[in-house]
């Protein structure tokens, strides 16, 4: 069973072998910018966080994630691509915010108590991402992680780096460079 590790809370970090457990959902959950000199894991090691859209989980490495955030007032653009919610303001910082159902094609689904905005460094810029909820961050051995398959993901396999095995889910793994990338026509 993947090593279950909870965000850092106030300067402590939590490992375990044991079932999984929730991240907090009462407010904020942020981590630094992993550097380049920091300690990094085994190449046969990745860490994600996984989040959820609809009954789907998915997950992005924990190196990119800058915060999770409680939804919250978003600012539409005109003109957008349909998959971009708009702007909002993130500690004094403007910050572009996605929909990731959308992005995917999936059914649009209704804000609720769980719906979280997951902000991530992509190629040195930050966006939010909205998720229906963050569940966990989990170690995976790179021997679970496994190609995509084309013909049975109902999103398209572009945007994604692979299909992660855990004891009682799979987790597609999010490659956000790609959701991200709008010269391909999206």
């Amino acid at each position: 069973m993947p090593a279950i590790k909870k965000p850092e809370v106030a300067g402590q970090e939590v490992s375990s072998t044991a079932a999984p457990r929730p991240v907090p959902i009462g407010g904020t959950v942020e981590r630094p910018v992993a550097h380049p000199e920091a300690e990094q894991l085994p190449s046969d090691e990745l860490q994600i966080v996984v989040f959820r859209l609809g009954s789907q989980y998915y997950g992005v490495e924990i190196k990119r994630v800058e915060a999770i955030i409680k939804m919250q007032s978003i600012t539409r653009v005109p003109h957008s691509h349909a998959y971009v919610r708009g702007l909002t303001n993130l500690r004094g910082s403007v910050l572009p915010v996605i929909d990731l159902r959308r992005r995917f094609a999936l059914p649009d689904g209704e804000a609720t108590k769980d719906t979280r905005i997951v902000v991530l460094m992509v190629e040195a810029e930050k966006v939010g991402m909205i998720v229906d909820g963050v569940s966990e961050v989990v170690t995976l051995a790179a021997g679970s992680i496994e190609a995509a398959p084309a013909m049975v993901t109902t999103i398209d396999t572009t945007y994604l780096t692979g299909i992660g095995k855990m004891e009682d889910k799979l987790v597609m793994l999010v490659n956000m460079g790609r959701v991200l990338n709008v010269a391909s026509g999206d």
